[in-house]
């Protein structure tokens, strides 16, 4: 888990291998049940509150970042 004290920010990523989807999904974990946090769309930057999510198709990489409220 990961957890980010007031103030601070926090990026995590990962790399995939399908060449071809329409979008991909960041969820949160808990409990054995996902909780969703972003969709992103075909190479773009979405936000949404305190998350920002990045999609690379021509590296295939994808972030999540966040940054705690004080």
């Amino acid at each position: 888990s990961v957890v980010v004290p007031d103030g601070d920010s926090a990026t995590l990523s990962g790399s995939y291998k399908a060449t071809s989807f329409q979008s991909l999904f960041w969820f949160q974990q808990k409990e054995n049940m996902p909780i969703f946090l972003l969709r992103l769309i075909s190479g773009g930057t979405e936000k949404s509150g305190k998350l920002k999510g990045t999609l690379d198709e021509k590296e295939l990489l994808s972030a999540l970042h966040t940054t705690a409220t004080q």
